[in-house]
């Protein structure tokens, strides 16, 4: 099962209702952002505004006492006297703003305070030296202001406990230093300045004031909106969490047939989306359970029959078997009532090929898979029939590794093994009484290679270079002995149509013997490296060893005989 179908716990970040939420919460803080950004926009037009607001009354203050000034430049008035009148006209300058009371206040460039409507007990006063929370000097600040010809001087500066701000003591918080920003201009023939300012945080609490009725309506607006949101999408929630419930219950089982049951429609309007999606859910369902049902029988109705097929197959086997045994008896009842040598021997060898197909069918039903035969068995049975046929006392060593060929393979290459054997336990006798016979069974990729070596005498030298294709010509075949072979060339006629069926190659040589090389091509090959079978060299065949009979030379003349046949 990949990553991709296995069920797994959905991460906490990647639920729908989650991300959902975030997204509902990023929008609100959207909002609150874009609230907050238009109250500062708003708090900073206040703020022009009140700065042009304080110009406007300075520069009205100035014109209102510039007949007081006039009147000090004709010498009708002295410099103090005129400052007394200015004061107390100026005294008189107090108006009401959008956020408080305020006033006018005046004071010369030595920084002695004259006009402070809310605080009467500081005219008078020095406060050339006195500095606020930053460190700064307001007062100079102020006089460098109107020197200069007039202008806006920000501060830090505690209201009157008295005054607009401080007032009758409701509001003490507001008794500490606040932002102040004054406007000042001069009045240079009395060697003073006049001005008036604002406190930013009044400017604050004003856009409080008129902003809480909106951010009110605002957040009922939302909620309302929320609240219709939720509504709307309610029903789809709980139907999407069935669902999810009822697929990963599903997903969970890893049983093959298990159908979710059907979901409750409870709790859902009627004629809603939400029921209408349950509802196709539960449809859906029911068919999916009467699919599996429908394939639950079709698949044992199919291993029903399969079963009986495998009964009927195994027993066609059986009796394949059993008639290749029947005519090999017969054959073997035909041998007794034989005395011409050269019948006997013909007769031996059907009988030895008839029990090599025998051995496949034998093998097939005993397995019971009918689709492949385990060959490294299968070349045992071969063995041990070929070496008690023989009852010669022969050594056959086996290295077999045990690969599985399919049946229109294994029976030609079982046949192809078993005349190898034949003509090895006849002729592959030692001069030097070292009988033995290698099988070897190996793979390389999907490349089969069957070896049959023996320690005899070995091919003479003209039928090998006539199966070379040397002089004489390939396919020509060298006449019988006087022993009287009366298969000339049909073992090796049959080695090499066997292969040719195989559609491989076959190579006859001399090695310390003689030598058969069968190799060819088995798509789908089972092999596996489990070692050899019947590791160790074995003795097949128990027979006490027979008289090495004609000569070398002789063996060898009547092995080309024997087998010689065409050319492959």
């Amino acid at each position: 099962m990949s990553s991709e179908t296995s069920p797994t716990t959905v991460k906490f970040a990647s639920k729908l209702r989650f991300r959902l939420a975030l997204f509902l919460t990023l929008s609100l803080l959207g909002c609150l952002a874009l609230f907050l950004f238009f109250a500062a926009s708003y708090r900073d037009s206040l703020i022009e505004a009140k700065k042009a607001e304080s110009r406007r009354l300075v520069t009205i203050a100035v014109r209102a006492l510039e007949p007081i000034l006039e009147r000090e430049r004709r010498g009708a008035l002295s410099r103090d006297a005129a400052i007394a009148e200015a004061r107390a006209l100026l005294a008189t300058f107090v108006y009401d703003d959008e956020a408080t009371r305020n006033y006018l206040f005046m004071s010369d460039y030595r920084g002695r305070m004259l006009v402070q409507p809310f605080e009467p007990n500081l005219e008078g006063s020095d406060q050339w030296d006195m500095r606020d929370s930053a460190g700064g000097y307001p007062i100079r600040e102020l006089v460098a202001a109107a020197r200069a010809g007039g202008g806006f001087v920000a501060y830090r500066h505690r209201p009157p406990p008295d005054g607009p701000s401080g007032g009758d003591g409701t509001e003490p918080g507001l008794q500490r230093e606040q932002a102040k920003i004054s406007y000042v201009l001069p009045l240079e023939p009395l060697g003073v300045y006049v001005g008036t300012g604002f406190y930013v945080d009044e400017l604050g609490a004003l856009v409080a004031r008129r902003s809480a009725p909106v951010l009110a309506l605002g957040a009922g607006i939302v909620c309302l909106l929320l609240a219709v949101f939720a509504a709307a999408l309610l029903p789809f929630f709980n139907a999407y969490g069935r669902l999810r419930a009822a697929f990963g219950g599903f997903a969970a089982s890893g049983e093959r047939g298990q159908v979710p049951p059907p979901l409750g429609l409870e709790g859902l309007g009627r004629d809603t989306e939400a029921r209408r999606l349950l509802a196709d859910f539960n449809r859906m369902t029911e068919r999916l359970a009467a699919f599996e049902a429908e394939e639950r029988l079709t698949a044992e109705a199919l291993a029903r029959e399969n079963a009986e097929k495998r009964v009927l197959l195994g027993e066609i086997h059986h009796r394949v078997k059993n008639n290749l045994q029947i005519v090999s008896s017969l054959m073997n009842l035909q041998i007794r009532t034989k005395q011409e040598e050269s019948c006997l021997a013909c007769l031996s060898d059907g009988v030895a090929r008839i029990r090599s197909m025998a051995a496949v069918h034998e093998l097939l039903y005993e397995s019971g898979d009918f689709s492949a035969v385990d060959f490294s068995a299968y070349a045992e049975r071969l063995v041990s029939s070929a070496a008690s046929a023989a009852g010669r006392g022969f050594r056959v060593d086996l290295e077999l590794d045990h690969l599985r060929l399919g049946l229109d393979q294994a029976i030609p290459c079982g046949l192809f093994l078993n005349e190898a054997l034949t003509n090895a336990f006849k002729y592959g006798a030692s001069s030097s009484g070292s009988d033995r016979i290698t099988v070897r069974l190996g793979s390389s990729g999907s490349l089969v290679r069957l070896e049959i070596r023996d320690r005899g005498p070995g091919f003479p030298a003209e039928f090998l270079e006539r199966r070379r294709g040397g002089p004489g010509g390939a396919g020509a075949t060298l006449s019988a002995d006087s022993d009287g072979e009366s298969e000339s060339g049909l073992g090796f006629l049959l080695m090499d149509s066997l292969a040719s069926q195989l559609r491989g190659s076959l190579v006859v040589s001399n090695a310390e013997g003689a030598s058969l090389v069968l190799e060819f091509d088995a798509e789908g090959i089972e092999a596996g490296n489990e070692g050899a079978a019947g590791a160790g060299p074995s003795a097949a065949g128990s027979g006490a060893a027979r008289p090495a009979g004609p000569s070398a030379a002789g063996q060898a003349a009547r092995r080309a005989c024997g087998r010689g046949g065409p050319a492959a």
